[in-house]
């Protein structure tokens, strides 16, 4: 009996140029200790659009920045890294911050990655911090600034700004509290010496989108990254752009926030 063997070949893989979350609000996440977060990646291609992976999930191998923070859930134990899955189960650990990065590294083209800043949130609350400088630079938007701010911490969805805000950090202001604050201060009736409590967010309510869960400031009036996308709500910290959402920026004592709606 002659017997024949044929080599079966491996299907080629997609090469996508990019990949991103199959959920926006992946990019930013707030967990308390001991929670997880499943995430999901897909391909990207030179149009924007979105395709499930499929058996090119192969390709995919997650990583975390901070493995004492934020590791995978795969069985058991919660391990430090994951290979061959599109889709993973985030499993916090205790306070703190990681980066969760999604490798897409097919033979025959350059890695992509696609990455998600979590946050752990501990106990400890601060209620205000003091000493803020800010200033906006908008383009529609009327410039303004204000110096040696007090900024309280308050609840984005308690006060009806909106419905969603996961992505946003409970324990201590953020930069985009700070922002919120001198829009309303700057545009409405309230003033410094207004009790948060007291304030109706009305400006801010009719004047500002927030997208992903908190984590993605759209609009300010008609500067509105939804329709121009030359341009975009960004924010610096004492001069420094973090690679995160305002919503997860921590305010310090006397820190120098900027805000302004420029081009990409």
């Amino acid at each position: 009996m002659i017997m024949a063997i044929f080599a079966i070949p491996a299907m080629a893989a997609t090469d996508y140029p990019m990949i991103t979350f199959e959920d926006s609000a992946d990019f930013t996440v707030i967990k308390g200790y001991l929670q997880t977060e499943v995430m999901t990646v897909q391909g990207l291609d030179s149009s924007y659009v979105k395709h499930d992976l499929g058996a090119d999930e192969q390709y995919v191998t997650w990583t975390s920045s901070n493995t004492n923070v934020v590791r995978f859930r795969d069985g058991i134990i919660p391990k430090t890294s994951i290979t061959g899955k599109d889709t993973v189960t985030v499993q916090t650990l205790i306070p703190g911050t990681a980066v969760v990065t999604a490798t897409y590294d097919t033979p025959t083209a350059d890695p992509v990655t696609v990455t998600s800043y979590v946050v752990v949130e501990g106990t400890t609350t601060t209620s205000s911090v003091s000493g803020i400088d800010i200033d906006v630079d908008g383009y529609n938007t009327s410039d303004f600034s204000f110096a040696g701010l007090t900024v309280p911490l308050f609840d984005l969805s308690d006060a009806g700004i909106t419905d969603n805000d996961n992505d946003v950090l409970k324990k201590t202001p953020t930069a985009l509290h700070a922002f919120l604050y001198a829009l309303e201060i700057q545009n409405s009736t309230e003033t410094t010496s207004t009790p948060i409590g007291s304030f109706d967010w009305d400006w801010v309510k009719d004047n500002v989108v927030l997208n992903s869960e908190g984590s993605y400031l759209q609009a300010v009036g008609t500067d509105d990254g939804g329709t121009d996308w030359t341009r975009g709500w960004q924010f610096t910290v004492n001069d420094d752009a973090p690679e995160h959402a305002a919503s997860v920026a921590p305010l310090t004592t006397n820190a120098e926030v900027t805000w302004g709606f420029l081009p990409w």
